[in-house]
């Protein structure tokens, strides 16, 4: 499979993600496609208003490319600051 072909099949698949937790901060719709998250205050942004916003740059962004269940990374994020405190 030639990588216009991988290419072509991602960008099918991240216009049709869908996040039904995720609201984008910035424009306040549901994010669809890839979805950037702020590790520092938690700001979730959909792909088209990160490119526009002014959120601290000193901060960092996790990108999602696929469905998350937040209640489970919630948990897991729990357990470990629990692990390492």
């Amino acid at each position: 499979v030639s990588s216009i072909v991988r290419l072509t099949i991602c960008l099918e698949y991240l216009q049709v993600l869908y996040h039904p937790t995720a609201v984008c901060d910035r424009c306040m719709t549901r994010i669809t496609g890839v979805w950037y998250r702020c590790a520092y205050c938690s700001r979730d942004l959909c792909e088209v208003c990160e490119e526009m916003d002014t959120h601290n740059r000193m901060h960092v962004f996790v990108v999602f490319k696929s469905p998350v269940d937040m209640h489970l990374l919630r948990y897991v994020s729990l357990r470990y600051i629990e692990c390492h405190a």
